[in-house]
């Protein structure tokens, strides 16, 4: 459950106290979920970025 979490629920915000909180919440939320899985390294994938500007189309093929 921890796992299908972390991989579907995501996020991104150009304010950095927003992204932030978000961040705090979403452990707070999964925080007995982590309980139970000791040991497992997670990354909560909120963002600090901005949906508008892209610096690149596909960032794997700059040259």
């Amino acid at each position: 459950m921890l796992k299908h979490i972390i991989n579907n629920v995501w996020g991104f915000d150009l304010n950095p106290l927003a992204v932030q909180t978000a961040r705090v919440n979403i452990l707070i939320a999964i925080s007995d979920l982590l309980d139970n899985n000791k040991g497992t390294d997670i990354e909560i994938p909120i963002l600090l970025a901005d949906a508008v500007y892209s610096p690149a189309r596909n960032p794997k093929k700059m040259n």
